[in-house]
């Protein structure tokens, strides 16, 4: 059986402080903008990064109110020791342990690339709004683990308004584990990261969006890394 670990794909982790431990947001910002992501961006396997927060009032079990995006050139990387030794204890967070599991939980799902897309004029792929969106695929397509990427790319572009200037990245769940201590459900097998370059038909957007999916949320860019 071949790995699901070859070819592009995407790691997101989702995170929240834990208010019991007394760590500040300001702090977990500081840790995470200028320790964290620059080990990762170190290893070989990551080049570039961003950050969002979710819109004010809006985060759920699936939306916690940080995101951090990072494109994987060949998701293997994501099973080497190199991914795995990545420090997660600094003397920036809360002792007595100064680890970053300590003080905040985390939602951490690896996603293989089924493709991307555009719709009208779109000058570049980054943008402030950043429309994250499950989904699961109908039944007439194909079982969600065996689908054809041109079919679900085809199938999703279809159920879009095409008048929302827009770039879109759809990618498969792998695999999802979450350090917190809940027990959360499984995730929708897909999701799609679309950035809107058109604010002026975004709630129309959205209205489309939800008719096809479990949950659809609205994140701001934080600041991006990397070349």
């Amino acid at each position: 059986m071949t790995s699901p670990y070859t070819g592009p794909g995407l790691l997101y982790v989702g995170s929240r402080t834990k208010q019991s431990s007394g760590i500040t947001e300001e702090t977990y910002n500081d840790w995470y903008d200028n320790v964290h992501i620059p080990h990762i961006l170190e290893t070989s396997g990551v080049q570039t990064a961003a950050r969002h927060t979710v819109a004010p009032g809006t985060a759920d079990s699936l939306n916690w109110p940080f995101l951090a995006i990072y494109p994987i050139g060949d998701l293997h990387y994501l099973t080497t020791q190199e991914f795995a030794d990545i420090p997660l204890v600094d003397n920036l967070l809360p002792g007595p342990s100064h680890s970053c599991v300590d003080c905040a939980e985390f939602d951490q799902r690896h996603y293989a690339t089924v493709g991307e897309f555009q719709v009208g004029e779109v000058a570049s792929e980054t943008s402030e709004e950043l429309l994250v969106v499950h989904f699961n695929l109908p039944p007439g397509i194909a079982r969600d683990d065996d689908a054809d990427p041109a079919n679900v790319q085809e199938w999703y572009l279809h159920q879009l308004p095409q008048d929302v200037n827009q770039h879109v990245q759809i990618h498969r769940l792998i695999l999802a584990r979450r350090f917190s201590n809940d027990d959360p459900d499984k995730p929708p097998s897909y999701i799609a990261l679309h950035r809107v370059h058109d604010k002026g038909g975004l709630q129309q957007h959205l209205a489309a969006l939800r008719r096809i999916s479990v949950n659809v949320s609205v994140y701001t860019l934080w600041k991006e890394f990397g070349p």
